[in-house]
This record gives structure tokens, C-alpha cells and sequence, in this order.
């Protein structure tokens, strides 16, 4: 082995390093929130009942009033891949917070490996696929992503590697209609809303970058066949069903609003497509008459292939009905490859215009560059892995293990699914939409400040009014009020950057419990 080849193995081992040292700290400190409790749970139930299953006689598992599975139960919301991941984490580690994110971290720590092995075969340019693979480990919202018991880590990393095979079967390379297959499977087993976005990107950029019927077909081929091979377990997890939910019948005006919700969280979060447009037309201006070798005719075409499924991505994400971060993880990596492959184009022209580009991308918050704050991403996120943060979960698991009762019933507005998996007490509410009309008055009642956040969906505006009016007829003078020492805050741990809680107890309404007054023993 070659001193050159030993050096390049060496650095990707120190990539790997780095990748752990800023997924891996404090990974179960933070609680599930509502999104990860419901994968724990279906997981748990995998375990018990062989598949996902909603309900286990007693809890409800539901985020959307109980259509979010089939009439005997069986999970159709969301891809069932993560859900067997935790499962087989559960089998081997036990039940926790710790090992309900671990196989997702792990995943987390290799996707830059594996950006840096696309780039590789993308551009000839070794400094590319390392600028790429450590913009991608800089991105916060990639760190924040990868580090829950969600389908993120599994798009991101399934991602890539369809980019690579899809980019390889159009080139005729051995076994590249093997992996696409195999990476195509992974993802649609993860989230079929992303699948279609990746699935649309990938035709649009195999169009853009002139592939030849041949490609074309090669291409077409490996993808039906990925199709063909995941239907019956797509059908039994019912595929089509969250293509309906998710798309439903997008307006105009709606696909118009969502898609610059994503130009501007892309902007802010993820790629500073402003920044680099002008330092682009800063470093043409400077280098107009300097010999500066460019990309090969076949780099350019991959560079097109990017940029046009990045737009054919955000056009059918656009189509959903909510504008959360979630839904562009799949563009990450290919951010990441445009950003490696921009930053170079800068620096044999203009160094000292590559660098500053560079530090504005990746250091400043540019969602508060505008206010003047010079906050840090990357250093809040340190921050908070390296201590610990005490959410309303946390804090409301904590009290209820100090003061509940064995089989207590507990009613909350929002949090149901986090306290089903900590706690073995009797958990009601949330946004199952349960009939309560034989459940006896709970020992402890939690209302959310925020309460609901959507009424748009079956059944929400009726359960809404219903559990006002369940609120109201519960006898005031039966429970005590108790303040705990956490912040209130919304969705807890939720990894969207613009939604995160970084510092919970700089919030100030607190969590309010309702504890029902037990008659002393005489």
C-alpha cells in the first residue's frame, strides 16, 4: 500500500473519529419526543406482536386520531424499516432512550464516509469529496437529525448511495443495478413521501445530464425492479395510503407558499445559495483572466444532474402538506457535494474569497446574522451535547416515577407517546382521540400550554372541542396545581432547526401537572 493510499485511510479514519465524537456524546440524554415515542413503542410492539401494531389492548399508539393505521391495527403511517431497526436494537440492548438512537447514530457517523465515496467517483478532485464529507459532519441540522430514533438517518445514507448507483448504472458499471436496488429498498422502506421526491429528482437529473437512451433505460429498469421487489410489503404498510395523506390535492398557491417555506430554511439551515451566487459572480469577475482549468465535460454533467434534482426534489415536497426541515434531508448530501465542489471552484481563483465564503457558511447562524448576533450553530450544538438538558419530559417522567402510584391514570393534552414508553402507568390523551366515556377520573391531568397545533386533519376540530369540554367537567376542587422545574417548551427534542429547543430553560412558562387530592388514611 502506497504511502499516498495509507495517508487517505488514515484521514478517513480520523473523519470517522470526528463523526463520533459529535454524534455519540449524551445520545440518551435528551427524552424520546412524541415523533421518536412512537417509533419506541411500535418497536416495542414488533417485539411482542411480530409487527407494528397500534395497539396492545390497553395504550393506543396515534399521532392522527387513529387513521395513522389500518382497521386491525397494523401500522400504516410511516415506513416500518426504522421501526424494525429499533426493534432489533430493543432485542439486543434493551429497552431505553440510549438504544432506541444508537443504530441511527450509527448510521449518522457513516454518511460522510460515504458522501466522500460519491464525490469520489463524481469529481476527480480529491479536495471535493473532503470539503463535501466535512460539510456535511458541519451541518447542524445533519447532527441533529441523525442523533433520533427516526427514518432520517436511513434517507440521508440511502440517499447517497442511490446518487452513487443511480450515477453508476448510467455509466454500465458492474453490480450498480444491485446496489440501486438494495439502496432503493432501504428508502422506500423508510418513508415513501421522501422516496417519491429522490425518485423525481433522480429522473429529472438523469434528463438534465443528457444519459443517452441506453442510461436511460438502464436506469429505468433498476428502478422498477426495486419497485416490483418492495410492492407487497409497501401495500401491507400501506404505501399508497401516507402518498394520499401526505400529497392529498396540493393548490398552487399552497405549492407556492411550501416551496419558498424550503428556499428559506435551505437558505438559512442548509445551503447559502445567496452567498454563493455572489461570491461566484465576485470570483468571475476576478479571475476573468486568469488560466484556471475547469471540471471535465463529464464533472459538469454530474454537477447538472445535482442541481436539477434538487429542484424536481423540492417541487414534489412542495406538493405535502407541512413545511418541517425533515422533508429535505434528502437534499443534505447533495448540498454538501455543491458546496465541496463551489468552495474549490473559489479557491484556485480567490483564495482569500473561498475561505471567508467558507467561515460564513458553516459559523455564523444565518438566521440571526440579521439581527446582528453572531451565534454559532456548531458551538450551540457542542453545547449541548456536552451537558445535560432537562425538557418538560424529562421533567414530567421524573415527577410522576417520585409521586404517581402503580396504575395511576394519567390525562395529557400533547406528550402521550413519550410518557407510554417511560412509565407503566395509565396514559390517556394526546392526539389519539380515545373515547374516554368508561375511563375513570385521572389521578393526574397535564395541560400543554399550546394545547393543539392543527385542526385540519379527521377528526381534530371534534376532538379538540371534545377534550375542552372533558377538561371543563372535571371537578376543579378534586386536584392541586403543581408547578415543575421545566420549561414547557413544544415538541421538546424536535431536530428542525428553526423548531429545536436548544435551551429549554430559558423558556419561561413552566410545566403545570394537576394532581388529583387522595383522601389520607386514618
Amino acid at each position: 500500500m502506497t504511502r499516498r493510499r495509507l495517508t487517505t485511510w488514515g484521514a478517513l479514519l480520523g473523519l470517522l473519529v470526528l463523526g463520533a465524537l459529535l454524534i455519540f456524546p449524551n445520545l440518551g440524554n435528551r427524552y424520546l419526543w412524541e415523533d421518536e415515542a412512537e417509533t419506541a413503542l411500535l418497536a416495542r410492539n414488533v417485539l411482542r406482536f411480530g409487527q407494528p401494531v397500534a395497539f396492545d389492548g390497553v395504550h393506543l399508539i396515534s399521532q392522527e386520531c387513529g387513521v395513522d393505521s389500518d382497521a386491525r391495527y397494523v401500522w400504516r403511517q410511516t415506513g416500518w424499516l426504522p421501526i424494525y431497526v429499533t426493534a432489533t436494537s430493543f432485542a439486543w440492548l434493551g429497552e431505553s432512550t440510549l438504544s432506541a438512537r444508537l443504530p441511527f447514530a450509527l448510521l449518522g457517523i457513516l454518511a460522510p464516509l460515504s458522501l466522500y465515496a460519491l464525490a469520489r467517483r463524481s469529481y476527480a478532485d480529491r479536495v471535493i469529496a473532503w470539503m463535501a464529507a466535512l460539510s456535511l459532519l458541519a451541518s447542524v441540522p445533519f447532527l441533529l437529525h441523525v442523533r433520533q430514533a427516526r427514518y432520517y438517518s436511513l434517507v440521508i445514507i440511502a440517499t447517497i448511495w442511490i446518487l452513487y448507483f443511480g450515477l453508476s448504472v448510467i455509466e454500465r458499471h458492474r453490480l450498480a443495478a444491485a446496489g440501486l436496488v438494495i439502496a432503493l429498498t432501504v428508502l422506500l422502506q423508510s418513508t415513501s413521501f421522501v422516496s417519491a421526491a429522490v425518485l423525481a429528482g433522480l429522473a429529472a437529473g438523469t434528463l438534465a445530464m443528457r444519459a443517452g437512451l441506453g442510461g436511460l433505460l438502464r436506469l429505468a429498469a433498476a428502478v422498477a425492479v426495486a419497485l416490483l421487489i418492495n410492492l407487497p410489503l409497501l401495500m401491507t404498510g400501506g404505501f399508497g395510503h401516507r402518498i394520499a395523506m401526505m400529497i392529498g390535492v396540493p393548490t398552487p398557491a399552497g405549492i407556492a407558499s411550501r416551496l419558498t417555506a424550503f428556499l428559506i430554511e435551505s437558505e438559512l439551515h442548509a445551503f447559502p445559495a445567496v452567498l454563493f451566487g455572489v461570491a461566484l459572480a465576485i470570483g468571475h469577475v476576478l479571475s476573468r483572466r486568469a488560466p484556471v482549468g475547469d471540471s471535465t465535460p463529464a464533472e459538469n454533467r454530474v454537477t447538472r444532474f445535482l442541481l436539477v434534482f434538487t429542484v424536481a426534489y423540492l417541487l414534489v415536497v412542495a406538493c405535502g402538506p407541512f413545511g418541517f426541515f425533515r422533508y429535505l434531508l434528502g437534499l443534505l448530501p447533495v448540498f454538501a457535494l455543491l458546496q465541496g465542489r463551489l468552495l474549490v471552484w473559489l479557491w484556485v481563483r480567490q483564495r482569500v474569497l473561498a475561505l471567508a465564503v467558507a467561515l460564513l457558511a458553516v459559523v455564523p447562524d444565518r438566521s440571526e446574522l440579521l439581527a446582528g448576533s453572531l451565534a454559532a450553530p456548531l458551538g450551540r450544538y457542542v453545547r449541548e451535547i456536552t451537558h445535560d438538558v432537562d425538557g418538560p419530559i424529562k421533567g414530567l417522567v421524573r415527577h410522576l416515577k417520585l409521586h404517581a402510584r402503580p396504575g395511576d391514570r394519567v390525562f395529557i393534552t400533547y406528550g402521550d407517546l413519550p410518557l407510554r414508553f417511560y412509565t407503566n402507568l395509565d396514559i390517556r390523551g394526546g392526539q389519539a382521540c380515545e373515547d374516554l366515556s368508561r375511563w375513570p377520573e385521572p389521578d393526574w391531568v397535564v395541560v400543554r400550554y399550546f394545547f393543539r397545533f392543527r385542526a385540519a386533519g379527521p377528526r381534530w376540530t371534534e376532538d379538540e372541542a371534545w377534550t375542552k369540554r372533558y377538561l371543563a367537567a372535571l371537578p376543579s376542587q378534586h386536584y392541586r396545581r403543581v408547578e415543575l422545574d421545566v420549561a414547557d417548551t413544544i415538541w421538546d427534542n424536535i431536530p428542525d432547526p428553526a423548531l429545536h429547543a436548544w435551551d429549554p430553560a430559558a423558556y419561561r412558562m413552566r410545566l403545570t401537572v394537576y394532581e388529583k387530592v387522595r383522601a389520607r388514611a386514618p
